[in-house]
């Protein structure tokens, strides 16, 4: 690892990172915010909805990142978040594609696809009250978010584990009680 590729263990484990961040960062950015929500209810306090930007995602997503690589360290976990976002815009350009079609959404939406697709996958706010922008923000904008935040806290991993192991080398250099 310190030639600065990629290992053959890296790669493999590349998958596994990915399905790691992105479903098991989303149903535990889910849970939190249940939590938290059930813990500030009795004071009758209302949260401001951030849709997927919640900070409480992104805290959930490092801190999972962070746990996980610091014991797994494996540099690949820190380009989930390139996937994520590769496949989020895979996702709109198929949606766009679809909707340009459609001549029912075209009169609909008067042509503005990119607009349409940012209101439905990453716009904070629900402009439509069907449910389908949350739908599509769950299943696809939160997992993407989530596996940039892990990918962030897989970073901080390598970092803080790469400081933490650099005086044991420094001293080890400077050693003179080894004979040759």
């Amino acid at each position: 690892m310190s030639n600065g590729r990629l290992s053959r263990n890296d790669l493999l484990e590349f998958p596994v990172h990915f399905l790691t961040a992105a479903i098991g960062g989303t149903v535990l950015s889910a849970l939190a915010m249940i939590g938290v929500g059930l813990a500030v209810s009795p004071f009758r306090i209302r949260l401001p909805d951030f849709g997927p930007f919640n900070p409480l995602l992104w805290l959930v997503g490092v801190l999972f990142g962070f746990l996980i690589n610091r014991s797994r360290r494996h540099r690949s976990a820190c380009f989930v978040g390139v996937l994520g976002l590769a496949l989020l815009f895979l996702f709109m350009l198929w949606e766009v594609s679809a909707i340009k079609r459609s001549p029912g959404y075209s009169r609909r939406i008067g042509g503005h696809y990119w607009q349409y697709e940012y209101d439905h996958m990453l716009s904070p706010h629900n402009k439509n009250a069907d449910g389908e922008e949350y739908l599509g923000k769950l299943l696809f904008t939160t997992p993407a978010l989530s596996s940039v935040a892990y990918s962030i806290g897989a970073v901080l991993a390598l970092r803080y584990s790469a400081a933490k192991c650099a005086p044991k080398d420094d001293l080890q250099k400077f050693d003179t009680t080894t004979h040759a």
